[in-house]
């Protein structure tokens, strides 16, 4: 006899039941297949679905009651075969494997995340302890970005789909979702207002009416990868920043063994038209992250160099201030506090600065164990949420600003 899928990948594990009547087989596409052995040409009669990477183990339970699997995903699930149709014995209380992406409710009651284990959570945080209110799996694909509406009423997420889905966050319906992405976005950030959808790919900008999900406008220009986008606090401007080497031949161009670069800018845009307003240029070095001040009155831009500069919206064209020169340039993420008092710098190393607007000095200085999947702020500006490669999602209070 032979037994198998074509997709279904190696094979690393095999049980009998009890019985001797069916076999499982543990494949490195994510699923246990259980394939009856009584007849003359095998007949699959299940398959185990929940694994987020492949299954490395299997075993029946002596009382053939309970399948057990093991898997790269870092878990062992247990299995009730005593129905019709087996079903997992206990759902997963937290994520199980890496949380790319965490966003909080405006009004703090509830926080969403997503992660490689395909799951999106909506958690209530009205308790004691947070627990999980929603569980929502939608095309069961690893979920990169979740970004709430201003007025919490919608939730977008993306992952490894050229679809963004949208939901309401109290029921979890799905909502309609946004399509015509070329590839997975890289980014997710609603208007101000809440009725505009912005997203990013390479080196063009998609935006969105959010309740139809119909692309409204393609927003082009940058002739490097993007790195960020950002809408302006009154929703009537985007900002951009780039960069990338400069390549010739497949080969990177350098001149005195210095490598060149590309399109290292930063742009603003139109919002309603989708026309670009101002480009500026004087960055030598790939800009990998560009925000504006919560009043709107300046912009900020930095990343590969070791220092952060400001420019005004208003007059782009007017020489930079240097704005932080005590970091480095492996500080790459940068976010205000929404209350504008403090700035939260993300660098490699897993650290997290946090510092005073008013000094320009660290009021906050750590180094998380293991990698970060993605830090925010909450609406009161004394809770960050940090969620980390294990799965474990970090709700952190921070001290009250010095008041002068």
């Amino acid at each position: 006899m032979v037994f198998g899928e074509p997709k279904a990948g190696n094979i690393s594990s095999l049980s009998y039941s009890a019985t001797g009547q069916t076999l499982a087989a543990a494949c490195a596409d994510g699923v246990v297949h259980l394939w009856n052995t009584t007849l003359a040409k095998p007949v699959q009669r299940a398959k185990l679905e929940g694994h987020a990477g492949a299954v490395t183990g299997v075993m029946y339970a002596h009382d053939n009651k309970l399948i057990v699997t093991g898997s790269a995903d870092w878990t062992v699930r247990t299995w009730d075969i005593t129905g019709p149709a087996p079903k997992e014995r206990f759902v997963p209380a937290s994520h199980i494997s890496h949380v790319y992406s965490s966003a909080l409710s405006p009004d703090c009651h509830t926080l969403a995340s997503g992660s490689l284990d395909r799951v999106l959570r909506l958690w209530d945080l009205n308790r004691t302890e947070p627990k999980t209110r929603t569980l929502i799996k939608g095309e069961s694909i690893p979920i990169h970005l979740v970004a709430f509406s201003p007025d919490g009423t919608r939730l977008a997420c993306s992952g490894t789909s050229t679809t963004i889905r949208q939901y309401d966050p109290a029921s979890g319906k799905q909502l309609r979702p946004c399509t015509g992405m070329p590839h997975y976005p890289a980014s997710l950030a609603y208007s101000p207002d809440g009725k505009a959808l912005l997203s990013h790919y390479d080196k063009d900008m998609f935006l969105y009416e959010a309740a139809t999900g119909d692309l409204t406008r393609q927003l082009s220009g940058h002739t490097a990868i993007i790195y960020s986008v950002a809408f302006s606090p009154n929703g009537k401007q985007i900002l951009s920043s780039s960069g990338n080497y400069l390549y010739k031949d497949g080969k990177i161009v350098e001149i005195d063994k210095v490598p060149q670069y590309i399109d290292c800018t930063v742009r603003l845009w139109d919002a309603e038209m989708g026309t670009e307003t101002a480009c500026v240029k004087s960055h030598k070095l790939p800009v990998y992250r560009a925000f504006f001040s919560p009043d709107g009155k300046y912009f900020y831009a930095g990343g590969s160099e070791p220092t952060v500069v400001r420019r005004e919206t208003a007059k782009p064209d007017k020489e930079e201030t240097p704005a932080f020169p005590g970091l480095t340039p492996l500080h790459h993420t940068f976010q205000f506090s929404p209350d504008g008092t403090r700035l939260l710098a993300i660098g490699s190393g897993y650290r997290l600065v946090l510092l005073d607007m008013a000094t320009g000095k660290p009021v906050w200085d750590t180094n998380f164990a293991e990698q970060i999947g993605h830090v925010t702020f909450a609406s009161d500006s004394r809770h960050l949420v940090v969620s980390l490669a294990t799965g474990v999602i970090y709700i952190v209070r921070l001290a009250a600003p010095t008041l002068k």
